[in-house]
């Protein structure tokens, strides 16, 4: 699970740079956090809440539960990689 915290305008300027150039992980203002499930709690005065999931950008409920399924997600990818891997 991935959050930001920045919450001024100068914070989120330059986690959506670092996002730009794929090094939001080394962004100061990015939690990191691994579970198998988790409660997600959005205390803020606006009504839509969104989020990227699996790549899909989803609405938010107040409280959302996300919870891991292991095996649920079919990834392509090309021949020649799955052979390496298997290997």
């Amino acid at each position: 699970v991935y959050v930001t915290v920045a919450q001024q305008r100068a914070e989120l300027v330059k986690f959506f740079f670092n996002m730009a150039r794929g090094k939001w992980r080394d962004n100061e203002h990015v939690e990191i956090h691994q579970a198998g499930r988790t409660v997600l709690k959005i205390h803020s005065g606006s009504s839509k809440f969104r989020a990227v999931m699996d790549g899909e950008l989803v609405r938010l409920e107040r409280e959302t539960t996300i919870e891991i399924q292991p095996g649920a997600l079919n990834v392509l990818v090309p021949a020649r990689i799955a052979k390496a891997e298997a290997a």
